[in-house]
């Protein structure tokens, strides 16, 4: 083993404190969630004890209670935040997630999932601004 992580967790009311300690037992990182009343993670505060960097994220649902859109932004460099929207069939599988960085458009996903099965078949991933995709093709899947 090269590193490892561990975690306390301590809830007071609508909030979760998780401090992350590194190979040596200590504290180096420490992440407030609050939490609404049906619990769900509204906004998670994230902070580096070393350098003092911290960054919020922002959480949004939609009706059926799934990840509509995660937004990042970063106290110690405001000029960038990123934002993610999730788009989903009427099953709640994943099928579209939009990234944009300060505004712009990056990558666009998309996940294509067989009909025998439901499982996914295929993933494509565009590079918005030249417009190049990957594709990832799911063959032949076994179970054991």
């Amino acid at each position: 083993v090269l590193s490892f992580e561990t975690y306390t967790y301590k809830q007071t009311g609508n909030q979760l404190k998780k401090t992350t300690y590194n190979n040596y037992g200590f504290p180096y990182k420490e992440e407030i969630s609050y939490l609404d009343s049906a619990g769900f993670v509204i906004n998670k505060e994230s902070k580096l004890k070393m350098t003092s960097e911290k960054t919020t994220t922002y959480y949004g649902y939609n009706a059926n209670g799934w990840i509509s859109k995660i937004t990042v932004e970063n106290e110690s460099n405001p000029t960038f935040n990123s934002e993610v929207f999730f788009k989903y069939d009427t099953f709640g599988n994943l099928i579209e997630k939009q990234v944009y960085e300060n505004g712009k458009h990056i990558t666009e996903i998309q996940l294509i999932y067989n009909t025998k099965d439901g499982l996914i078949s295929s993933i494509l991933i565009r590079d918005v601004k030249t417009s190049l995709i990957n594709i990832l093709r799911f063959e032949e899947i076994k179970f054991k």
